[in-house]
């Protein structure tokens, strides 16, 4: 009973860090010392390594038993390989950072960051024959996350990847695509899904947001009094963050409401951002299959469907699943690449340089598909 006392005692804790203690210099003040500058920022000491324990041997359950505890509404982080289907709470996720996991035969990490409000999957590199472990640093670098790997104690971004710190330094994750939407959303494009069981040693976690206040407080970035890197857009607006290669590139959420269908060119790379305002969820992919570069239109809602055709061939696909449903090229699939809700303040912090892509000001601003 002590045990379980304590620990709901430190969930409430980790919220608390970003919402109550008083000022953020105080917090700043309270922080422990940093272990280096990577980049010209501090890798700052916040909670004991391990404080917030990443899960290592996750279990799941059916959609159907997901239901009981999961709100329609709920957010989630969700993956799929085209077989297996799993979603990820973030309000679970508040409580444990990562999950190491294993996607059919691949290892991956899911990796959360609350205060910068993003959500990475990584592929689990394997160090001696066996894929690395990643435990919470109880540090921040740039505001974010900070992973350690428990086989070398190597520091790793959470937001880029990249290892900071330690034996494994300058080697990089590879990202694996993945979905930020709701519960809803995913339990109707994935019936089959599994879904990370709640159920834990301490009963029933995340059944609420425990970020609220901080996400409802715009003028709050981060914990050490961050200043918004580029006020063009304010500080906690939602982009979704692109990276292919060397080049970044953002697309507001506000601009996606008017624009919801992409056709960009990143890196060399066609792609198709998609977004639903619905669900708030966007995605990425790229728009060549086989030899074709395909340019899509008609966005439209279909049966409770998004949808949208090829101006190729006239296909009609599902918009958040890349999936050709009806025509020539039924069961074809869009590559969907590595993306990344985030706020705009945390992005642009890590990337700089990135590109801000803008829908046209002709468009109409009440646009909901």
């Amino acid at each position: 009973m002590l045990r379980r006392t304590w620990y709901w005692l430190f969930v409430g804790l980790v919220a608390f860090a970003t919402s109550m203690w008083g000022s953020d210099s105080a917090l700043a003040e309270r922080a422990g010392p940093f272990t280096g500058t990577v980049d010209g920022a501090p890798i700052m000491t916040v909670l004991p390594k391990d404080a917030i324990p990443a899960i290592d041997h996750p279990t799941f359950v059916s959609a159907t038993e997901g239901d009981r505890v999961m709100q329609p509404e709920e957010p989630i982080l969700a993956v799929t390989d085209g077989k297996v289907a799993k979603a990820y709470s973030l309000w679970q996720l508040n409580h444990h950072e990562i999950v190491n996991d294993q996607l059919g035969s691949l290892p991956i990490a899911v990796t959360w960051c609350p205060l910068c409000f993003t959500g990475i999957v990584y592929v689990r590199p394997t160090h001696q024959g066996a894929p690395l472990i990643f435990g919470v640093s109880g540090q921040l670098w740039r505001d974010a996350l900070v992973m350690y790997d428990r086989e070398t104690g190597s520091l790793w971004s959470h937001v880029t990847g990249g290892a900071i710190v330690g034996p494994l330094k300058g080697q990089t994750l590879t990202p694996y695509p993945a979905s930020h939407t709701t519960w809803k959303q995913w339990r109707r494009l994935h019936p089959d899904t599994l879904v990370l069981s709640k159920q834990s040693a301490f009963g029933v976690e995340g059944t609420h947001n425990a970020y609220r206040r901080y996400f409802e407080d715009q003028e709050k970035l981060g914990i050490f009094g961050t200043r918004n890197p580029d006020a063009v857009l304010p500080g906690k607006e939602f982009v979704l963050g692109l990276s292919l290669g060397d080049t970044r590139v953002a697309y507001p959420y506000r601009d996606l409401n008017r624009q919801p269908l992409v056709q960009d060119m990143v890196n060399g790379e066609p792609i198709l951002v998609a977004f639903s305002a619905k669900e708030a969820t966007a995605v990425a992919f790229s728009r060549r299959v086989g030899e074709r570069v395909l340019e899509f239109a008609n966005l439209r809602e279909a049966d409770g469907d998004l949808v949208m055709e090829d101006r190729q061939t006239g296909s009609t696909w599902q918009v958040l699943t890349g999936t050709a449903i009806k025509g020539q090229l039924t069961g074809s699939r869009l590559r969907q690449l590595p993306a990344t809700r985030a706020f705009w303040f945390a992005w642009k912090g890590f990337y700089s340089q990135t590109r801000l892509w803008r829908a046209s000001p002709h468009l109409p601003s009440h646009f909901q598909p």
